[in-house]
């Protein structure tokens, strides 16, 4: 099976996922496509406004970990334009690995579909949040499949897991799915679920789902690699489907306004055992 992979350049999460396929399946992938950061004014304001938001949900212990670790792999990136080993770069670890690296933007445009045709690809993994074109789906053998961070069909568009935690779901989970033209919509290949407590922050979650990923794509691997028939894929129902947006401020209030509520109620409970104690 000759393996594409289409992403963003996120190295935290994102990156770990991507630097688990590379190393995981040598000689599988026959090229990366980093997609290139928008920078219209429209799109880097956008971009700001969004990060502010997830700032918020987040909260700042829970930021400046993820801030580290962020600045952490970009450091890591620079240093090895002065040839210092760097073993979180997708650049690095392919070119390590002979797998070309192409830096597209325009996803959907003829250039790039050649590409794909020129390398015979019989599976594409998309980890950048495009919508793809007809065109583009119809190159690869078997198809372009996604990881989303939800139990689909519930939850599908932007930021899953803060919608999971502010419905208040028993449950969260990761998807590996086909990718059809609408958004998070094809049959799913296979999910992994995960059980919400009260000990879970936002953070947590996104941590735990991702930790999840790398075996849910090897799940799926396998299936796709044994002629997977149409019965034995889940129903993306949209019937039960929810789709939501990136979360507007009024939302990330609430769902900041209840974790204070719940810290509260916390602490009060531990005041009561003390006094109880003495």
């Amino acid at each position: 099976m000759r393996i594409f992979i289409n992403t963003v350049d996120e190295p935290v999460y994102i990156g770990k996922v991507i630097r688990h396929l590379i190393l995981r399946y040598p000689g599988k992938i026959v090229g990366i496509n980093i997609v290139p950061e928008k920078n219209s004014p429209g799109a880097v304001l956008k971009r700001l406004k969004d990060n502010f938001k997830l700032l918020l949900i987040l909260g700042f212990i829970d930021s400046i970990k993820i801030a580290t670790h962020f600045l952490y792999y970009k450091l890591r990136a620079t240093a090895s334009l002065l040839m210092i080993s760097n073993p979180y770069s997708i650049n690095s670890l392919s070119q390590n690995a002979g797998i070309p690296v192409f830096n597209f933007k325009e996803i959907n445009g003829n250039e790039f579909l050649k590409i794909l045709e020129n390398l015979k690809v019989d599976l594409v993994i998309n980890q950048a949040p495009y919508i793809l074109e007809k065109n583009f789906l119809s190159v690869p053998k078997i198809g372009t499949i996604n990881r989303h961070a939800s139990l689909l069909p519930k939850n599908r568009g932007r930021l899953a897991p803060f919608r999971t935690l502010y419905n208040r779901e028993p449950f969260a989970g990761i998807s590996i799915h086909f990718v059809d033209e609408q958004i998070d919509h094809g049959p799913i290949i296979v999910q992994k679920k995960i059980k919400i407590t009260k000990q879970h922050t936002f953070k947590k979650l996104l941590d735990e789902l991702f930790d999840l990923t790398p075996e849910a794509f090897d799940e799926a691997f396998k299936k796709l690699n044994s002629s997977l028939s149409e019965s034995e894929l889940i129903k993306n129902n949209d019937s039960v489907a929810t789709y939501f947006s990136y979360p507007t401020l009024r939302e990330v209030w609430n769902y900041k306004k209840s974790i204070i509520k719940k810290q509260m109620v916390s602490a009060l409970k531990l005041k009561k055992q003390d006094i109880h104690n003495e």
